[in-house]
């Protein structure tokens, strides 16, 4: 019995095709998110027209600060300031 070699053998066959599908999802995938992730950026034109130039309605920016590194930076802050005006106050000697 003479067998030839299966190029195509089952085994290998269908993981392939689920990797090229998996592939082609996550590539596409992608480049939507892309794209709307550009949309999201943009100002949008508000018709009105302020110090000589177009006003636009930018998107809201979410901004998270850490309570203790916040207060450390404001202290930090009140400390230099303070110290200026100490040196500021000295007499010349």
């Amino acid at each position: 019995m003479d067998r030839s070699p299966n190029p195509y053998r089952p085994s290998l066959t269908w993981p392939v095709i689920a990797l090229l599908a998996a592939e082609v999802t996550v590539a596409t995938l992608a480049l939507v998110t892309i794209s709307v992730d550009r949309d999201v950026n943009r100002g949008v034109y508000t018709g009105e027209i302020a110090d000589g130039g177009p006003v636009y309605r930018l998107p809201a920016i979410e901004i998270v600060v850490d309570r203790k590194t916040e207060l450390a930076r404001i202290e930090r802050e009140e400390r230099r300031e303070r110290q200026a005006r100490e040196k500021t106050a000295r007499p010349a000697a």
